[in-house]
């Protein structure tokens, strides 16, 4: 068990990796969010942008949906992790976290400019550019990621 393996080394960088793969497959933003819910909706209003309406909800539904503990666990994985490779997917998978954070400006504010804005300011991308720009996966990112690639050519 991840969490087994995690309490016995806290530096166990694959079980840090997997575990925080693990919380973002089960969040509303992955590729197994029934495990967490039996519902799933596309337009859900929680998603991607944070509200105080969110902010009130159950712990459980904060993290499905803020993933501050998965962003938690790939900071440590990439603090661990000796690889440059795998330090910028761990950072990859925090960037993803964070942006799914967004501040709505108002009630019915949704505009996808909003959260493209956002997602420019994005710390981790910092991170990406700064620290790994000569890793294959982060050269490959830029042709697979628009933020990330919008991020690099603003700045």
């Amino acid at each position: 068990d991840l969490q087994q393996a995690i309490a016995s080394d806290p530096h166990n960088t694959l079980a840090l990796y997997k575990y925080a793969l693990g919380l973002y497959g089960m969040s509303y933003y992955g590729r197994s969010p029934n495990l967490f819910s039996y519902f799933h909706s596309t337009s859900d209003q929680y998603k991607y942008y944070k509200s105080k309406e969110r902010d009130q909800l159950p712990g459980v539904f904060q993290e499905y949906y803020g993933l501050y503990t998965a962003e938690k666990y790939f900071n440590l994985a990439a603090s661990a992790a000796k690889a440059a490779t795998l330090k910028a997917k761990c950072t990859l998978g925090a960037a993803k976290c964070w942006q799914k954070r967004c501040a709505r400006k108002g009630e019915n504010d949704y505009e996808d400019l909003n959260y493209v804005t956002y997602s420019l300011t994005n710390p981790y991308f910092k991170i990406l550019r700064t620290q790994y720009s000569e890793s294959e996966f982060t050269k490959a990112l830029y042709n697979t990621c628009s933020y990330y690639r919008d991020y690099v050519k603003k700045n």
